[in-house]
């Protein structure tokens, strides 16, 4: 009768650490989706299907948990497609982005520096 016990109350400890193990892994496929697999359509199915199942089981666990878990699944799968900053859909004004100010080219102290390394010179600020 005891083992019982013990076991119902470890049953009970876990679900809040699985709804914590389904939302913190399911920012790595959601993360990936807006960065470096934006373009990519497998990533985003594999990361709306994720949801999907977390949704499932957080159900399972409590359907308290179905709420957030349920808001997760639409912002994954609102979040394809994501165009990029140079896409003309990203900017309401339907022009590329500013890019960054150049460097005159008699202002380029990029040759000085290389030479001064060449020749041994240190530039940490500390002189080590």
């Amino acid at each position: 009768m005891r083992r019982v016990r013990v076991l119902a109350g470890e049953a009970e400890s876990a679900a809040p650490a699985l709804a914590c193990l389904l939302y913190f892994a399911g920012t790595v496929p959601y993360v990936k989706t807006m960065i470096r697999e934006r373009n990519s359509r497998a990533y985003h199915r594999g990361s709306a299907a994720y949801h999907a199942v977390a949704l499932a089981v957080a159900a399972c666990l409590s359907p308290w948990l179905a709420l957030p878990f349920a808001a997760y699944l639409a912002r994954a799968a609102a979040s394809w497609p994501c165009p990029s900053p140079s896409d003309p859909r990203a900017n309401p004004r339907g022009s590329a982005p500013t890019p960054a100010p150049q460097t005159p080219a008699g202002l380029d102290t990029a040759p000085a520096a290389a030479k001064a390394r060449a020749d041994g010179a240190n530039f940490s600020p500390a002189g080590v």
